[in-house]
């Protein structure tokens, strides 16, 4: 080990990376011929321009919801379906766009020049599209049949979907387009390699050595699952638990729902247990006799549904 540095912070704060570069400059490391390449987690305008500050190299993934980042993919489309601008070894589309930054000096600002990269894989796009577009037709014709869709489904394709003025649900062609515009695309900022595919293929780099550290760590006994083994063992024993109990209830209300001509509220698990929690007793001052609250018509429907008697005794002892 050449260096050490230790955080109270997560290992995913993102704003734990600027104070160990700062750490790293301000101890004398030579960083001049030192690339730092990050994933999307790490972006954010603070980190690049204290790296911009400090005058080291970066190549970092950028997440897709940035306002700036969707504008140019909207712009460069036409591009990035181009054979001009495609690599046929690495299978991408690549496009660059030029991004002003500045730099604060003794003697004012410096204005820079880095670049944000823009990269489409056509085939993954094609896979994406088409599966998309199997759900999407899927839930219309559920939706319009009047049957009952699940939870995830629903949230996946609201943005693509519509009803018309027949009251018939159709395909939001609006939406789709938006989404073909990024189906596939990722997205690179750096102020180091100017060329597209050279910065793709250092990025990719950064892969193999999170998997060596993986296998390393796995290796020696040092995963994080041994590591924290009371935490996370115990975490795990409760999720599968939990997990367990939830898939029941729902197996439950499904059994339920036609018998007793009743629904889940919203559809969701969530929903019913929060309405659960207005069931209380209360114990009047000086007696150990806890009394219950009534219980609303919602709530009797929801205990019917988990197939729990809903009678309780009026009064319980302490």
């Amino acid at each position: 080990v050449c260096y050490a540095y230790e955080s109270e912070g997560s290992i995913t704060d993102k704003s734990v990376y600027p104070h160990l570069m700062m750490d790293l400059h301000h101890n004398g490391y030579n960083l001049q011929d030192t690339v730092i390449v990050t994933d999307q987690g790490y972006q954010s305008i603070c980190n690049i321009q204290r790296l911009l500050d400090i005058e080291i190299n970066y190549v970092c993934g950028v997440p897709l919801t940035e306002e700036s980042v969707k504008q140019l993919f909207e712009r460069y489309k036409s591009s990035l379906s181009n054979p001009a601008f495609l690599n046929g070894r690495l299978k991408v589309a690549a496009r660059t766009s030029k991004e002003l930054c500045e730099k604060a000096t003794d003697s004012g600002p410096l204005h820079l020049s880095t670049s944000l990269h823009l990269y489409k894989y056509p085939e993954l796009a094609a896979q994406q599209a088409i599966s998309l577009h199997q759900k999407i037709e899927e839930v219309l014709e559920k939706k319009n049949s009047g049957e009952k869709l699940h939870s995830a489904d629903r949230s996946r394709v609201r943005n693509y979907i519509v009803e018309n003025n027949k009251n018939v649900w159709v395909k939001n062609i609006k939406g789709l387009e938006e989404f073909l515009t990024r189906a596939g695309c990722f997205a690179i900022r750096t102020n180091c390699i100017e060329d597209p595919f050279e910065c793709l293929a250092v990025y990719k780099q950064r892969q193999i050595v999170e998997t060596a550290f993986r296998q390393m760590k796995v290796l020696n006994g040092n995963n994080r699952l041994r590591c924290t083994e009371r935490t996370y063992i115990g975490k795990l024993l409760l999720f599968v638990i939990a997990q367990s109990l939830r898939m029941r209830m729902l197996y439950t209300v499904k059994e339920n729902e036609q018998r007793l001509d009743l629904d889940l509220p919203g559809d969701s698990l969530d929903k019913a247990m929060a309405m659960l929690k207005g069931i209380m007793a209360i114990r009047p001052p000086s007696k150990a006799v806890w009394a219950g609250r009534p219980i609303s018509k919602k709530a009797r429907d929801i205990l019917e549904l988990l197939g729990i008697n809903n009678k309780f005794p009026r009064n319980l002892k302490d």
